[in-house]
């Protein structure tokens, strides 16, 4: 039983991981839907980019983002798993511990966001209730 039960996971960690990366292709190119100033919102940034896998408030496929920053050990590092999160589970052992809790499952890279994009983000998470 407890290896179906561990093949059904896979499976469905593989099946929502398909779908997140279809969601995300589909977005690709509608990324900056501007706003007046041209900008697009921590909302829109986070429903584009994380949504399929997070929830600001509570663990879902990856982990609740709410005060993620907080949890790391720098700003910086947080940005470089964001944007290479394999890169980073080689050399981190947050990242790695992170990655063993969510039963080694890897998430999507997104080396296009720009730090102020990321920020966006991240101050939308926080302020989630």
């Amino acid at each position: 039983m407890d290896k179906q039960l561990i093949i059904i996971r896979k499976i469905v960690f593989l099946l929502m991981t398909v779908m997140a990366i279809v969601a995300c292709n589909e977005n690709a190119g509608n990324k900056k839907s501007p706003g007046n100033d041209g900008s697009i919102s921590g909302k829109q940034l986070f429903t584009i980019n994380c949504g399929q896998c997070h929830k600001p408030t509570e663990n879902f496929v990856g982990p609740a983002l709410h005060h993620v920053a907080d949890r790391w050990k720098d700003q910086q590092l947080l940005f470089e798993f964001i944007r290479n999160p394999s890169a980073v589970i080689a050399k981190d052992a947050y990242a790695k511990a992170l990655f063993e809790q969510w039963q080694r499952a890897y998430m999507q890279p997104f080396p296009s966001l720009t730090d102020e994009e990321i920020k966006s983000i991240l101050a939308y998470c926080n302020e989630a209730q």
